[in-house]
């Protein structure tokens, strides 16, 4: 029996070649539990459905449900809820990554200076990330102050987590980060 597809992670997406503003940008980047991650869409998602939600300053305001479900509460007194089963997300979602045998994740960080981290990885391999530039949207625009940015804990699970509850996918950071030592795989 295979395990119930969840969503473990969930942040903005944005390519390079994008023509819209972040404004009108409504794409989540979402790993799920096989380790595939995939950009959303929502725009056509909640068009008809939930049309308060393309506020962006309310579409930020997601949760990840403890059963992996993606969940939006909104309306004066938060008593609307729009939910998104994983299984219906994967088969709307463009696949920008497929890891299902390689589960990346943080071992150690170290602060540099200003927004950048060092950050060692389970492959052996050693990055600075500097993060200025991936703080964006309600949730990560705090951390733009260097004393708020500083306040992040390295999770058990190798997640970094910073005090607000924002974190970001040890892949993505991956993909960020530019090499300073790469060793061999661990085993």
């Amino acid at each position: 029996m295979s395990e119930k597809l969840k969503v473990i992670q969930a942040y903005e997406a944005f390519w390079d070649n994008l023509q819209e503003s972040r404004e009108d940008h409504f794409i989540l980047r979402l790993t799920f539990s096989d380790r595939v991650t995939k950009d959303v869409d929502f725009r056509p998602l909640v068009e008809k459905s939930a049309p308060p939600l393309l506020d962006p300053h309310i579409f930020m305001w997601y949760k990840i449900t403890p059963c992996g479900n993606l969940e939006w509460r909104y309306g004066e007194e938060c008593e609307k809820i729009l939910t998104f089963y994983p299984t219906y997300l994967y088969e709307h979602g463009k696949t920008v990554s497929a890891r299902p045998y390689l589960e990346l994740r943080i071992k150690d960080t170290e602060y540099v200076r200003d927004f950048i981290l060092r950050i060692t990885f389970s492959d052996g391999v050693t990055k600075d990330v500097d993060f200025y530039p991936l703080l964006n949207g309600p949730v990560l625009l705090p951390l733009r102050d260097v004393n708020h940015f500083l306040q992040f804990g390295l999770m058990p699970w190798g997640n970094l987590e910073w005090y607000n509850g924002a974190d970001f996918d040890p892949q993505y950071l991956y993909e960020n980060g530019k090499i300073i030592c790469q060793v061999d795989r661990e085993i």
